[in-house]
């Protein structure tokens, strides 16, 4: 895979191009159509993605079998970290909502990198840091907001 495009991207902001070498060799490239289920809910996480092109739709379903979309990802973010992290179910839906060229990195792949790369890692798991603690400030915003919605109601 060629580094020049994913130097560029946020998850790999801090690597050389010794270390995006190193990194570009462990990445698979998938893609999907629009409206593939990508994951549920529950589904064992083994994998993160990044999007390469197209979009990604992160929802729940709530009763009634309706869809509630949470957020719509672009190219260049990525989803999924929490399974390089944990072995914890999948915690929503992902559905492709645009057709979607993704880069993944599988579990044993990252760990990998934890054992033999441990700098780049280390820039990797910043990177990953930032993005669970903005989505999580996020999702107390929104929960913030619905309770003073419902105060009102």
């Amino acid at each position: 895979m060629d580094i020049s495009y994913i130097k560029k991207l946020n998850l790999f902001q801090d690597l050389n191009d010794k270390e995006l070498d190193t990194v570009s060799k462990l990445l698979m490239i998938e893609n999907y159509p629009k409206d593939h289920v990508l994951f549920r809910r529950g589904d064992r996480g083994d994998k993160l993605y990044i999007i390469s092109k197209g979009a990604v739709r992160i929802s729940l379903e709530i009763e009634n079998k309706k869809e509630e979309a949470l957020a719509v990802l672009n190219a260049g973010e990525h989803f999924g970290e929490m399974a390089l992290v944990d072995d914890a179910p999948r915690s929503a839906d992902v559905i492709i909502h645009e057709d979607a060229e993704l880069l993944v990195l599988s579990k044993e792949n990252f760990k990998e990198i934890s054992l033999n790369h441990r700098d780049i890692a280390y820039k990797m798991f910043w990177v990953l840091l930032k993005t669970i603690s903005s989505r999580l400030r996020n999702s107390i915003n929104q929960t913030e907001a619905l309770i003073h919605i419902c105060m009102i109601c």
